[in-house]
């Protein structure tokens, strides 16, 4: 009957330690979900306030290494408008613009703790301002070039919307902590840095702006 209980005892260690195991450990599959506030610097500001965004990711973590696709959506509270240049034709943005991206990231994990990492990332992707603009026909404005303008007007055709955007690529590096909650459920906060170069396409002027940083609490499932 002794030997009987220590063993009983054992096979209970076990399963405890197996479990604390599984709790600590981040590794696998993740989805995750990061809002935060995005804040423009530098020139960029003189343009756009800082607003809410929402990132969700999609990735894998190993003891080390971390990798996700990040799609991001800031929900701009309104912006100054600017001028805008696609081939021959020009437009001035309107005051509520869509603003998106999408892109690869990697994270170097440091274990800090039981249940705590200290998280690197750099990441790179596409970005886009989707400005939604109607049309006037140059009859509309006595002008022999085509003029955009954001807002109402009465002119023939003017109801058509033409979906443009300013797009370019972005290059990201932060720092995060996160914290294991609950098995593989994680509750972090992160730090970064984006630069996208709105202006190297020739869309917009050169001294637009192109630098942002962020703050977020991330939720991974």
């Amino acid at each position: 009957m002794k030997y009987f209980l220590i063993l009983l005892f054992l096979m209970g260690l076990l399963r405890v330690n197996a479990q604390d195991a599984i709790v600590r450990d981040p590794a696998g599959l993740f989805i995750s979900f990061s809002p935060g506030i995005w804040v423009p610097v530098g020139n960029l500001k003189r343009t756009f306030g800082s607003s809410p965004k929402l990132n969700f990711g999609l990735g894998a973590q190993g003891k080390k290494v971390k990798l996700q696709i990040v799609g991001e959506i800031v929900f701009n509270g309104g912006n100054q408008p600017f001028s805008y240049a696609s081939k021959d034709t020009s437009f001035v943005s309107g005051q509520n613009l869509t603003m998106g991206s999408l892109g690869l990231q990697v994270g170097r994990m440091k274990k800090l703790s039981a249940t705590s990492y200290l998280e690197k990332f750099v990441g790179m992707g596409y970005s886009s301002i989707s400005m939604d603009v109607k049309k006037l026909k140059s009859e509309c404005t006595g002008s022999d070039n085509h003029v955009w303008h954001f807002g109402e007007n009465n002119c023939e055709g003017s109801s058509k919307y033409n979906f443009q955007s300013l797009e370019s690529f972005y290059v990201t590096a932060g720092v995060g902590l996160q914290k294991i909650i609950f098995r593989k459920r994680v509750l972090g906060v992160q730090a970064a840095y984006r630069f996208t170069p709105y202006s190297w396409f020739g869309k917009v002027e050169k001294g637009f702006g192109d630098s942002v940083v962020s703050t977020s609490i991330n939720f991974r499932f």
